[in-house]
């Protein structure tokens, strides 16, 4: 895949936090695991893998603009993704 979240807008590296919660809830619900709470899933984003957000405006089609809250995407570079690859091995 080559990020460690899927970005809607690679353009712009981000995903935003309903899309990303949303996917993350399916995610879990699929494998019949524990989902956290919305505040609870943002926290442990940005605590255990430093994630950044921000509010961004966007415009639709008609000219109305509307605030969202995004997430930006962490690429990962080769030497992360070998490391992360050793530590999944070694659970």
């Amino acid at each position: 895949m080559g990020c460690w979240v899927p970005s809607i807008n690679q353009a712009e590296e981000y995903i935003t936090k309903d899309a990303f919660y949303e996917d993350f809830t399916k995610f879990c619900n699929d494998h019949k695991l524990h989902v956290l709470s919305y505040d609870a899933f943002a926290k442990k984003l940005k605590k255990e893998h430093n994630l950044s957000n921000a509010r961004k405006i966007e415009e639709d089609g008609n000219g109305n603009k509307k605030k969202i809250t995004i997430w930006f995407v962490k690429y990962l570079t080769d030497e992360e993704k070998a490391s992360k690859k050793d530590d999944e091995e070694v659970v």
